[in-house]
């Protein structure tokens, strides 16, 4: 006899997890270079935590009723997290982060030998530059980190328009990093928590037609 398939709450659960394991990838990647984006990596390792722990109860509970998870409703949950984790990157970020952590990784490439001297590069300056022509490109680019920016200004501290630069970023002294961390971490913890809630009547939509 063919076994039933798992209610939506489950799906929801693996979409929950997909969705914390691509945060906390971007979060530690971005952390490498940007100091700020150490709380919210630590808040998406214990969000994913908590999550696979959901999930792993709720299949548990399942395999006692008969039930499981269809590799079809595994794979919806997965494309759709990908899709919505993806637009909330897209807003929070604003790029710029993305170009300050390829900056640093083409220098590192540079400096260990693996990418020669002679190799083309893109010229970041140049790039934001034109990306930022036109008010919609604008309204992606700058405005999303125009919080975190205007408070690091007013802190006197680096902001990601100059991070990868020598003796700044996790290379900055003591004090600066503290605030970086600290201060800075928690407002950029802040500005995602508020992204991530904008795309729940997203998720609410996707539950009640999965019903």
């Amino acid at each position: 006899m063919k076994k039933a398939s798992a209610p939506s709450s489950s799906r929801s659960a693996v979409r929950n997890v997909a969705m914390g394991s691509v945060g906390l990838t971007a979060n530690a990647a971005l952390s490498t270079v940007l100091p700020w984006f150490i709380i919210p990596t630590a808040l998406s390792l214990g969000l994913l935590i908590r999550d696979g722990k959901r999930l792993s109860r709720q299949r548990r509970t399942l395999a006692a009723q008969g039930l499981r998870l269809k590799r079809r409703d595994i794979s919806r949950a997965v494309v759709e997290a990908l899709a919505i984790k993806g637009v909330v990157m897209f807003v929070t970020l604003g790029h710029d982060d993305i170009l300050a952590l390829s900056h640093s990784a083409a220098n590192q490439l540079f400096e260990h030998g693996i990418v020669g001297a002679g190799t083309e590069i893109v010229d970041w300056g140049f790039a934001d530059a034109d990306r930022t022509d036109g008010q919609f490109l604008h309204l992606t680019t700058e405005a999303p980190g125009a919080p975190i920016a205007s408070l690091q200004e007013g802190l006197g501290l680096d902001t990601v328009a100059n991070v990868a630069q020598p003796g700044h970023g996790w290379q900055a002294g003591t004090a600066e990093l503290a605030q970086q961390v600290v201060v800075v971490g928690t407002a950029q913890a802040a500005v995602e928590k508020i992204i991530d809630s904008a795309s729940k009547p997203v998720i609410v939509q996707l539950d009640s037609h999965g019903k």
